[in-house]
């Protein structure tokens, strides 16, 4: 894979997401799962990436927005109730992620105990 700073900053933002997400945390688990489900459904719509960061607007039960900060991903946003991060951010996440690489083998990876 070319490294552009494009590529750079969704790798920087995935091994933060990485250290946030917990595999042996049944919460971040179920988490991951969710946001893979919604990813898969193809419901996470105007995806944008500009300015260190990327914007999204996840149609789930109710329509949310989603704001992930490439630089600082607790400083992640999404306009759902949810404290910390949430499926909409994982969601959004493996949308921008797929243009970069397998989703399934990042959850692959991410699963596999360190």
């Amino acid at each position: 894979m070319a490294s552009t700073p494009a590529s750079e900053q969704m790798e920087y933002f995935e091994e933060q997401v990485r250290e946030l997400l917990v595999p042996t945390d049944a919460e971040d688990a179920k988490l991951v799962q969710k946001g893979l489900m919604l990813y898969r459904q193809g419901v996470v719509k105007q995806l944008q990436v500009f300015n260190n960061k990327i914007t999204s607007m996840v149609q789930d039960v109710t329509r949310v927005y989603v704001k992930l900060d490439l630089v600082f991903a607790s400083m992640s946003s999404c306009t759902c109730p949810t404290e910390g991060f949430c499926r909409h951010q994982v969601a959004t996440f493996f949308a921008a992620f797929s243009k970069y690489g397998s989703v399934g083998d990042w959850v692959t990876a991410w699963r596999e105990p360190a």
